[in-house]
């Protein structure tokens, strides 16, 4: 039984190096995308809560205010019901 040769390799390794490249650039995308939703939510005037089932996720400023909790509050007193 003949192993890959040394083309097989090297495409091989290329095409992990590409699929790296890509991983590391959506992964920046990411990062990029939820700084610029993260900023507009705290500047909006309109509160904002993300919430999973009874869970809060997260809040912004003005969804803390309105409710008088500091945002590190939120989670650990108020449920969605």
């Amino acid at each position: 039984m003949k192993g890959p040769n040394y083309e097989d390799l090297e495409k091989r390794i290329n095409e992990l190096e590409n699929i790296e490249t890509i991983h590391k650039k959506t992964e920046e995308a990411l990062r990029e995308s939820e700084e610029r939703f993260r900023k507009l939510s705290e500047v909006t005037f309109e509160g904002i809560v993300f919430y999973e089932k009874v869970k809060v996720l997260d809040v912004n400023r003005t969804f803390a205010n309105m409710m008088g909790y500091e945002i590190s509050e939120i989670s650990q007193n108020i449920k969605i019901t």
